[in-house]
């Protein structure tokens, strides 16, 4: 699971809650989130809207856009 929000207290309770269970990675804006999704190609990704760097919606379409190209 890839989290990525830039509320730390989020972040915090959402590590807390699910990593028992799940191999968890943070991020902290859009772009970092970018980078970590496409490097660690994860199962499920829980997204912050608005964010600083990238907003949610914009690291998406990203995600897609290189999706489709492979």
């Amino acid at each position: 699971i890839v989290i990525v929000d830039d509320d730390d207290e989020i972040l915090r309770f959402l590590e807390a809650e699910l990593s028992s269970q799940y191999k968890v990675y943070i991020c902290r804006n859009g772009k970092e989130g970018l980078q970590t999704i496409l490097k660690q190609q994860p199962d499920l990704i829980i997204s912050d809207v608005v964010m600083p760097e990238m907003d949610g919606i914009e690291t998406i379409k990203k995600i897609n856009e290189r999706l489709l190209k492979t």
